[in-house]
C-alpha cells in the first residue's frame, strides 16, 4: 500500500520543493511554448501574419468583485504580441484570418477581406491564413506536433547524457500463484529483453519498458522475457501468458511480480502519522549487514536483507547500516556506520481465522508437482494436523524443512482423501499475502484464501461481535480513529480505502485487508459487511489486535519484515557519449509514442487512470525533486502526448484542421461553413467535456 510515501504537510516548507516547482512549471511551459513556436516559425516562412503568441490563454476571469488580468505579461513586438496567459492550460498562435472559435468564425472571414476601389470588400489579404495554398496550411498546421517531436528526442538525448535515474526491470517479488510465479521467477532476477525481436538491454525499465508493453498486448497474448540469474552468471527464455485477475486494479494485464526496493530505509521522517515510530532506522539509511546472535550476514540485495529477517522473524535484528553525515567539518567523512535494531512485529489481527482455499497453481519443477499435486486440491490437513489458521501454515511447514510430510488433500472425482507424500525445502523467499493467495514456497504450491471464518478465537474483536464460523466478508472500508483527521485524510487520498470495497477475490481480497491493516496506525478499524449463515447481512466495526501467541500459543505469528520499509531500487543509465544518447532519445520518444497510442486504444479500460493538469504538475514536480534528467525524460513523454493528442481528427485541435485541409486538397474547395461550424462545436463540447472529466478526476486524486 505504501502509505509511508505520501508527504507530510511539513514538506510545503522546504525550499527544495519550491525549486522543484519552480523546475516543473518552466518545464512545462517550455513544451507548450516549443508546440506554438513550431506554429509561429513556419507561418511566418510562409508569410502569415501572426497577430498573437501567447503561452496560456489570456481569458478575463472575473469573480465576484475580483477581476483578474487576462495576461500575466504581454508585449507588442513588431506586428505580433507576446504574452503570458492567466489560464495555464495550453497555448495559441493568433493568425490573422485563423481563430478556432467558431463564434468569431464569421467576423474573422470579414475583416480579412481587402476593400476595394467601390468600397466592397474584395480578395483575401494575402498574408491571412486562408490565402495561403493548401500544402502551406498544412505545414503550418503539423509544425507544432513536429516540434514537439524533435524537442522530446532533444530532451531525452540531453537527459541520457547527464544520466538518468530509473527503476530497473529487478524481480521484486514474483506474486504467489500468478504466471511470473508458476514459471519460477525469484527475486532479485532480471529481466533483460521483451519480445524475441531486438538485443538484451541491461537497461531495461520497471514501468516505462514492462509495463507499458503490457498495455500493448493483445487479450490471451503471450509475452516472451529473456531472464537472467541473480549472480548474472546465467540467462533463459520464459513464455508467459498475463493474466487480468488484478485488472480492475491495474487496468492493464500483469505477469505477477512487484516492483524492487532498495537496502535503503524509508524512517519515521517520511511516514504521515505518529505511529511512525515504529520504523527501524532513518530516512537514508542504507543497509550493509544483518547482525543475529553474534553471526554477521552482509547483504547486497534487498532480496537477501528480507530473506534474513523472514528466517528471524521471531528474533530482534541488529541492522548495520551506513548513516550519511552532515560534513560541516569539511573532513571529508560523509557517513558513519551504526547499528539499529529491528525488534519481531505481531501480525495485527481481529481474531478470525479464515478458510484455506483449494490449489489455484503450481510452481513448475516444484516439489509438489513431483509429489502430484493438482490445481483445485483442497489441502486439509498434513501429518495428520489440521491445516489451521492459512496465514501461519507457510511457515509451519518451513519449519519441518528436510521432514517428509503426508499431505492429504481432497480432490474432485475422489471418493476419499488423497495422500500424497513430500519433504520440502527450506524456502527461498517469505510468503506474500497481498496477493490475495497463501504460499507455500517450501513445496511449489498456492492456495486461495477466501474472506470465509473458518474459526473465531474467544475473546477477540470477531468472536465479541458474535461473528461465526461460515461467515462470509463481502466488504471493508478502513476507518480513522475519532478525531484522527490525519488518517482519514490518507485514507481518502489512497481511493480505496475511504469507502466499502467489495471483496471480488481478484484486485481486493482478505490478503490485501490484512496486509493493508499491518502497515496502517492502530487507530485504525475495519468496517465489514458479512453475510451469515442464515444469509441474512451483518455490519461491524473490528479493532485491530497484536497477535503474538496471546491467544493460541501453539501458532504465535510475525510480520516477516520486521517492519523495515525500504525504497525503491534506482539505478543509473548515463550514455557514453552523443551518438549514443541520441540513439537513447529517439528510442525514447518513439517509445513515448507507442504508449500514447496504447493507452488511446484501451480508453475505456484505463479512463478512471486518466490525469489533467493537476496530475500532470504533481507528476513533473515529482520528477523535477529527481533532478534535470529525470525532467527531461518526463518532458519527452509529455511531448509525445501533446504530439499524438493534437493530431487526434478532433476539430479544435491540430488533426481537426488537417482533417478540413485533407478535405479541400481532395475536392478543391472548403468544407462547407455550416458543416465545418457543426463538426467545431461537436468538438469543442468533446475536448471540454474530457478536461472536466479529468479535472473532476484531479480534484477527487488530491483533495
Amino acid at each position: 500500500m505504501g502509505l509511508y510515501l505520501i508527504a507530510t504537510q511539513s514538506m510545503w516548507l522546504d525550499p527544495q520543493l519550491w525549486v522543484s516547482v519552480f523546475k516543473a512549471m518552466f518545464g512545462l511551459g517550455f513544451v507548450i511554448f516549443v508546440h506554438e513556436l513550431g506554429h509561429f516559425l513556419v507561418a511566418k516562412m510562409c508569410g502569415v501574419k501572426c497577430e498573437k503568441f501567447y503561452v496560456g490563454f489570456d481569458v478575463p476571469i472575473k469573480i465576484g468583485p475580483l477581476k483578474l488580468p487576462a495576461a500575466l505579461f504581454r508585449k507588442q513586438w513588431g506586428e505580433t504580441e507576446y504574452g503570458i496567459g492567466i489560464i495555464p492550460l495550453g497555448g495559441y498562435v493568433k493568425m490573422l484570418g485563423q481563430d478556432d472559435n467558431p463564434a468569431n468564425a464569421e467576423a474573422e472571414a470579414e475583416r480579412i477581406r481587402v476593400t476595394g476601389d467601390d468600397g466592397e470588400p474584395g480578395e483575401l489579404d494575402p498574408r491571412s491564413f486562408p490565402a495561403k495554398t493548401v500544402v502551406q496550411r498544412m505545414a503550418i498546421i503539423a509544425a507544432g506536433v513536429t516540434f514537439n517531436l524533435i524537442f522530446a528526442v532533444v530532451f531525452a538525448t540531453v537527459a541520457y547524457r547527464m544520466g538518468v535515474s530509473y527503476t530497473p526491470c529487478v524481480v521484486g517479488q514474483a506474486i504467489p500463484g500468478d504466471p511470473a510465479w508458476v514459471h519460477g521467477l525469484k527475486p532479485g532476477e532480471r529481466i533483460v529483453q521483451i519480445g524475441k525481436q531486438g538485443e538484451p538491454n541491461e537497461h531495461l525499465r520497471f514501468t516505462q519498458d514492462l509495463r507499458a508493453h503490457m498495455y500493448l498486448l493483445n487479450d490471451n497474448q503471450d509475452v516472451d522475457l529473456l531472464v537472467e540469474s541473480v549472480d548474472g552468471k546465467s540467462r533463459r527464455w520464459v513464455t508467459i501468458n498475463p493474466n487480468s485477475r488484478v485488472m480492475e486494479r491495474t487496468s492493464h494485464r500483469t505477469i505477477g511480480i512487484s516492483i524492487p526496493q532498495s537496502l535503503v530505509l524509508v524512517g519515521p521522517d517520511s511516514m504521515p502519522f505518529e505511529t511512525a515510530n515504529k520504523l527501524v532506522g532513518n530516512d537514508g539509511d542504507r543497509v550493509t549487514a544483518v547482525v543475529v546472535g553474534g553471526q554477521r550476514h552482509e547483504v547486497s540485495s534487498n532480496a537477501q536483507l528480507m530473506g534474513l529477517l523472514s528466517e528471524y522473524d521471531d528474533k530482534d535484528v541488529e541492522l548495520e547500516v551506513e548513516r550519511k553525515l552532515d560534513d560541516s567539518t569539511n573532513s571529508g567523512v560523509n557517513h558513519e556506520t551504526v547499528n539499529v535494531t529491528a525488534p519481531p512485529q505481531p501480525w495485527r489481527r481481529f481474531g478470525m481465522i479464515m478458510e484455506l482455499g483449494p490449489i489455484v497453481a503450481i510452481q513448475q519443477g516444484s516439489l509438489a508437482e513431483e509429489a502430484g499435486f493438482k490445481e483445485g486440491d483442497r489441502i486439509v490437513s498434513y501429518n495428520d494436523q489440521p491445516v489451521g489458521d492459512p496465514i501461519s501454515l507457510a511457515d509451519r511447514i518451513a519449519n519441518l524443512a528436510g521432514q517428509e510430510i503426508v499431505f492429504k488433500v481432497q480432490r474432485e472425482g475422489s471418493s476419499g482423501e488423497v495422500a500424497l507424500r513430500v519433504t520440502p525445502g527450506v524456502p527461498e523467499v517469505p510468503p506474500l499475502l497481498i496477493s490475495g493467495r497463501v504460499s507455500l514456497e517450501s513445496i511449489g504450491v498456492a492456495c486461495e484464501l477466501p474472506a470465509k471464518v473458518a474459526k473465531v478465537i474467544p475473546n477477540t474483536p470477531a468472536d465479541r461481535a458474535e461473528i461465526e464460523a461460515g461467515d462470509q466478508v463481502v466488504s471493508v472500508q478502513f476507518l480513522a480513529g475519532d478525531g484522527d483527521a490525519t488518517i482519514e485524510r490518507l485514507l481518502r487520498k489512497s481511493g480505496d480505502m475511504d469507502q466499502p470495497t467489495k471483496l471480488d477475490g481478484k484486485a481486493y481480497h482478505w490478503g490485501w485487508v490484512f496486509s493493508s491493516i499491518q502497515e496502517l496506525p492502530e487507530t485504525v478499524r475495519i468496517r465489514v459487511e458479512m453475510q451469515k449463515n442464515n444469509g441474512q447481512m451483518a455490519q461491524h466495526d473490528l479493532e485491530s489486535i497484536a497477535w503474538a501467541g496471546e491467544f493460541n500459543q501453539d501458532d504465535p505469528t510475525f510480520n516477516p519484515n520486521h517492519n523495515v520499509q525500504a525504497t525503491l531500487l534506482t539505478e543509473v543509465n548515463t550514455a557514453a557519449s552523443w551518438g549514443e544518447a541520441l540513439s537513447l532519445g529517439a528510442r525514447e520518444t518513439w517509445e513515448g509514442v507507442g504508449q500514447v497510442i496504447a493507452v488511446l486504444k484501451r480508453i475505456r479500460q484505463v479512463g478512471k487512470n486518466l490525469g489533467g493538469p493537476g496530475s500532470i504538475v504533481v507528476a513533473a514536480v515529482s520528477e523535477a525533486s529527481q533532478g534535470w534528467a529525470r525532467l527531461l525524460v518526463f518532458l519527452t513523454l509529455l511531448s509525445a502526448n501533446l504530439a499524438v493528442i493534437n493530431m487526434l481528427p478532433i476539430p479544435v485541435l491540430d488533426g481537426g484542421h488537417m482533417m478540413f485541409l485533407l478535405y479541400e486538397g481532395a475536392r478543391g474547395k472548403p468544407v462547407n461553413e455550416r458543416i465545418a461550424f457543426v463538426l467545431t462545436m461537436i468538438g469543442f463540447v468533446f475536448i471540454l467535456s474530457l478536461m472536466l472529466f479529468v479535472i473532476g478526476l484531479d480534484i477527487r486524486r488530491y483533495s
